[in-house]
């Protein structure tokens, strides 16, 4: 906290008023104690900010489910982009709010935007698929316009020999596109 109120009311109030200086303390301590409510309520109602209970709050109101094993930057993408599909009028989002919300499921991306293709591609700049992989593709497919086409790749193409190894079960979740870019998990 970067206010003092016991100081601030020992430098402002007349010399008279400091005599007491029991009731000046506990006046301090308690506007203290105010400012620190009012810091953490600013915190938890801001999507970007909140921890414990707006976080709690937000996904109340959207009706999202939350698994035990989201961190807490996954979960303010998925309010943050419900927040943007909820405020938009027409689901226009511009690309820098797109690459802020995706960015916060994983920072190891570069968005690439093909504007006469009408497509993004979402590189992945580190090897193997996020841990909220799944969860950041339902969220791209709620909050990009219908018209833009998605695309997945990856810095780190295939590794044959990974795919030999796999077993079917495990590859047939994926499309050729992403095995053959590198955009799965062996």
């Amino acid at each position: 906290m970067s206010l003092d109120y016991k100081e601030i009311l020992n430098s402002q109030l007349p010399d008279i008023y400091i005599k007491n200086n029991l009731e000046v303390n506990a006046t301090g301590c308690t506007l203290n104690r105010v400012q620190s409510d009012v810091d953490i309520l600013e915190r938890e109602v801001n999507p970007i900010t909140c921890e414990t209970t707006g976080i709690d709050k937000w996904e109340q109101f959207f009706n999202l489910s939350v698994l035990p094993s989201e961190d807490i930057q996954t979960r303010r993408a998925k309010v943050i982009a419900k927040l943007v599909e909820y405020t938009s009028d027409e689901n226009v989002i511009s690309l820098p709010q797109f690459e802020y919300i995706i960015k916060n499921f994983t920072e190891n991306l570069v968005v690439i935007e093909h504007y006469s293709e009408r497509k993004i591609t979402i590189k992945f700049t580190v090897k193997g698929l996020p841990q909220n992989y799944s969860q950041l593709k339902a969220t791209v497919k709620k909050i990009k316009p219908s018209y833009i086409v998605i695309e997945y790749t990856s810095d780190y193409p295939s590794n044959w020999g990974d795919v030999n190894q796999s077993t079917w079960g495990n590859v047939k979740k994926f499309s050729w596109g992403d095995i053959k870019g590198g955009m799965w998990n062996g």
